[in-house]
């Protein structure tokens, strides 16, 4: 890149995994059981039809800084073998575009608002971990190109709040209702979530090819992802997915 940098340092949480067979229903855990909404069904991929993996949910703690309602919880879901994400053209998005993506996701997330929830069926493919969120100060870098446009990029880590680690230009969104499209996490594409001793293992479909990995499920792969929530909360399906590599 061309053009003028500076830096600074900013608050982000990273995200760690820690044995746990029995994480409490509304703890924060990658596999086991999720704490679904009242109505909720678990989402199936809309290529195979197959039910989706269920990767982590994450409880939005007041400390984390983020425009939700405190102890929000995020619930995130892909296909082990469809999970490409298809990103979106920047700035707004169409109008009902959480109907229509559910209908065609291959990738799906839900953020739900405090309440009483009822645990689903245990994930069978990837081992029940807790996630423990370390508070870390992070490098933030705020680019300014030679058109006067400014970008920032965080750490590319998994990580709850703080600035996302962008691999490529910044990808910024206004939900259907117009309300801002606020960063909730990320996962790194190094990460993978540890694989059942049962499961088969991961088989994903990526335009290169059939991508293969003996002990561990990635979410898109060798890719990040990042997500973001409406800031309004205007639908528990308004988490947009994101991913670079």
């Amino acid at each position: 890149m061309s053009g003028m940098a500076k830096t600074e340092r900013g608050r982000t949480f990273l995200l760690d995994f820690e044995p746990d067979e029995d994480p409490g229903k509304l703890s924060s855990h990658a596999g086991g059981r999720p704490a679904l909404a009242h109505g909720q069904e678990w989402p199936v991929c809309q290529v195979c039809n197959l039910r989706m993996v269920f990767y982590f949910q994450l409880s939005l703690s007041a400390k984390f800084g983020l425009p939700f309602v405190p102890d929000s919880m995020l619930l995130v879901f892909a296909c082990s073998r469809h999970a490409e994400v298809r990103n979106f053209p920047r700035g707004m998005l169409p109008k009902e575009f959480w109907g229509i993506q559910h209908q065609k996701s291959k990738c799906a997330a839900y953020l739900n608002r405090p309440g009483e929830k009822i645990l689903g069926p245990r994930e069978p493919a990837l081992l029940t971990q807790l996630l423990r969120a370390k508070e870390h100060l992070e490098k933030v870098t705020h680019y300014t190109g030679s058109d006067g446009t400014e970008n920032v990029y965080g750490e590319n880590a998994f990580k709850v709040s703080g600035v996302p680690g962008w691999l490529q230009d910044p990808l910024l969104y206004r939900c259907c209702c117009g309300a801002p499209m606020s960063f909730i996490c990320q996962t790194d594409g190094d990460i993978g979530f540890q694989r059942s001793a049962d499961a088969p293992r991961q088989e994903l479909e990526l335009l290169g090819g059939l991508s293969c990995n003996d002990e561990r499920y990635g979410i898109c792969g060798i890719e990040s992802c990042y997500f973001f929530g409406c800031s309004k909360h205007c639908d528990s399906r308004a988490v947009l997915v994101v991913s670079q590599a």
